[in-house]
């Protein structure tokens, strides 16, 4: 639950923050509309007004869509980590994409538009290069300029292969990192854990946690019918609806590594000198057989 209104909580506050930082540069000001310099007259334009209108309208459904969106995705928590960070992952990529895409596509229309009516060459007042959304101007030295569209950012100079080379690797190695955590949630939840006794050695194999101890240390393993009714506080790993997994500290059993499919049963109980294993299956059979493995001479 904690973890929902987290999300639930950040994700309403990035898309009410995108909605006005990139959604609210609808007026005119400092000679500009949407980033493009035009007379004041241009705006009471008749298709400069039917533009402006369809462009609200477009904004409006948007972000309103997003921030509905935005907290409805959070539900999935309430079943796989993974499905819902996937879901997640592509929500915000929508919505950074779609920001930009609104925007910027409005100015270059804007800026066509200008240009078709003769308000202004586009040059002396720099609009043509910014008449893609961003800042390319291969002339100009610097890397980092004031951006248009949001007066506190600075935003790269596109013109300069620097800006494209910093641009173009600030958003492959996020979407590296998205895919990377995609990817291994999936595998946490969709593969199953092990129990393995070789030569003498416990092994238990997982996507994220993985232990070994001496079967000799093994002080005594019973199998429970659910996990023991106690607090438990999740020092390093994974508590949501489907599994319990990683090191935890019980109010009862101290220092515990749980490996346990919530609503399955029976869970297998390992004491060791310094820690508690709990472990089970999805299928009870296979958590009984790990049983016997244990109390096998």
């Amino acid at each position: 639950m904690i973890g929902f209104l987290i999300f639930f909580l950040t994700d309403i506050f990035i898309s009410v923050v995108f909605m006005a930082v990139y959604g609210g540069r609808r007026g005119y000001k400092n000679g500009m509309l949407l980033g493009v310099h035009v007379p004041e007259t241009a705006v009471r334009d008749l298709e400069v007004e039917a533009f402006m209108a369809d462009y609200r309208k477009r904004n409006k459904w948007f972000y309103y869509l997003n921030i509905v969106a935005s907290g409805a995705v959070c539900f999935l928590l309430f079943w796989h980590l993974s499905i819902f960070m996937i879901v997640w992952s592509l929500w915000l990529i929508q919505l950074i994409a779609g920001a930009f895409w609104m925007l910027y596509g409005a100015n270059r229309k804007l800026y066509e538009m200008k240009v078709r009516r003769g308000w202004g060459t586009g040059d002396y007042d720099g609009d043509c290069y910014w008449k893609n959304g961003w800042y390319d101007n291969p002339e100009d030295n610097r890397l980092l300029v004031p951006d248009r569209f949001c007066a506190a950012n600075y935003t790269m100079n596109m013109g300069k292969k620097a800006g494209k080379i910093v641009v173009l690797s600030g958003i492959g190695l996020t979407l590296a990192l998205l895919v990377w955590l995609n990817v291994m949630f999936l595998r946490v939840d969709f593969i199953p854990w092990e129990l393995a006794i070789s030569n003498g050695k416990v092994s238990i194999s997982s996507t994220m946690y993985a232990i070994s101890f001496s079967k000799d240390d093994v002080k005594r393993a019973e199998l429970l019918d659910a996990m023991p009714d106690e607090s438990l506080r999740k020092t390093n790993g994974l508590s949501d609806n489907q599994q319990l997994v990683g090191e935890f500290r019980g109010s009862e059993s101290g220092d515990s590594r749980i490996y346990v499919y919530r609503d399955h049963s029976p869970v297998l109980k390992i004491e060791l000198p310094d820690y508690t294993v709990y472990i089970n299956s999805q299928k009870a059979e296979q958590t009984e057989e790990w049983y016997h493995m244990l109390e096998a001479k």
